[in-house]
């Protein structure tokens, strides 16, 4: 808590007038996807960004509420105990992308028919107690997994899939590390009975396939897009961009740009997925009040 207040006292000495300048905070993924888009917005927008991710998602709601940027970056919608935190902000949420993960396994496990694991399942292959294909009803094959980099965003996505709490994920020692989404998909590509976490854009459905996820009544959710929406498949969570007042101004310039098919290229770009539908629904409701682009700069 000391060092999270320390943080926000430094970036309430930084100014936040320079018009030309956007400052945001939070989750380094979109930092990721800001560095790639960096120069484009500089050159089309005239926009200088300065980036920071200490403190993660947390940081950047704390920021924004504590009006010492302009924008956060977070990986979660915000509750309303959250929000009671800071009664004075009439916080704005848009959605950039989602942080999806998908089960990728290797083209004989697909073959063999195995088409999507339950969570449980999951759990067992990951704690060694199931250590065979032919236990899932799949090949006779040893199951080789390729486990996330532990405390990274995937393995931390994974893990609280998994176990509701990260904290409670086991070492997984018995495992090889892949750090790069790359190295998951090549890793299994190349390796019978193997499995992985990727997101879903990584695998060709030939040699790296895409399994469900069977939920306890029996139906399978994948990450398509229809089950993104209805929050339906639990590997994933969103990706948003959080104002403390309606967006206008520069900021509403930044995410306008990052809702536009180049904008939603780059999310794609760094394994993230685009948003489909909510970009549609957003520059709609932008066209439909012009009044917003004559806003004063001091909503930035």
């Amino acid at each position: 808590m000391v060092r999270r207040i320390s943080v926000l006292l430094f970036l309430a000495s930084i100014p936040l007038a320079h018009s030309q300048t956007i400052t945001l905070q939070g989750t380094p993924l979109m930092a990721q996807v800001l560095k790639i888009a960096e120069p484009l917005i500089k050159e089309e927008l005239g926009l200088v960004l300065r980036v920071g991710t200490e403190g993660g998602s947390t940081g950047g709601f704390l920021a924004v509420g504590s009006e010492t940027v302009n924008l956060g970056m977070t990986t979660k919608t915000i509750e309303p105990a959250e929000r009671a935190h800071f009664p004075a902000r009439a916080f704005d949420e848009v959605q950039i992308g989602w942080q999806v993960l998908g089960i990728g396994v290797a083209s004989d496990v697909w073959d063999a028919g195995v088409r999507a694991l339950t969570r449980d399942q999951m759990v067992k292959i990951y704690e060694g107690d199931i250590r065979n294909w032919k236990q899932v009803g799949g090949p006779d094959t040893p199951i080789k997994f390729y486990n996330p980099k532990r405390g990274r965003g995937t393995w931390e996505l994974f893990a609280t899939w998994l176990y509701k709490d990260q904290r409670l994920a086991p070492l997984g020692d018995a495992f090889e590390t892949v750090v790069r989404y790359e190295d998951a998909r090549d890793s299994v590509e190349f390796n019978a009975g193997s499995i992985s976490v990727m997101p879903p854009q990584m695998a060709n459905g030939k040699s790296v396939h895409i399994i469900g996820i069977k939920e306890a009544d029996g139906s399978v959710a994948q990450p398509t897009a229809a089950m993104l929406a209805s929050k339906k498949y639990p590997l994933a969570k969103p990706l948003m961009i959080l104002s403390g007042r309606r967006l206008a101004g520069d900021p509403k310039r930044l995410v306008e740009f990052l809702l536009s098919p180049r904008g939603q290229a780059i999310v794609n770009s760094v394994g993230l997925m685009p948003v489909g539908e909510v970009a549609a629904d957003f520059q709609i409701k932008l066209k439909a009040k012009p009044e917003d682009a004559a806003e004063s700069d001091s909503a930035k």
